[in-house]
């Protein structure tokens, strides 16, 4: 009997290491990427928020503008800690 294509790629699977992600700017938690995009989406919120009046909407704009506040931070924090750079 000849080896079926499946059998032969289970057999090459277990001689190879399984590989994990690494970690680089791109795929960590909270990146700038990631951030400055969170903060342009609000922003936008921001403007639509006060061209429209939308009173209704107040808490929801205070729990963001709280948010892009400490995202501002932390990311002013992560450089200078990072860089030591102060």
């Amino acid at each position: 009997l000849q080896n079926s294509p499946r059998k032969e790629k289970d057999e090459d699977s277990k001689k190879r290491p399984l590989k994990v992600a690494s970690v680089n700017p791109a795929n960590e938690v909270l990146n700038r990427d990631q951030t400055e995009e969170w903060k342009g989406w609000m922003q936008f919120m921001f403007l639509l928020y006060h061209y429209y009046h939308a009173e209704e909407t107040y808490n929801s704009i205070r729990i963001m503008i709280t948010c892009y506040v400490w995202m501002t931070g932390f990311g002013n924090f992560s450089f200078f800690y990072l860089k030591g750079d102060y």
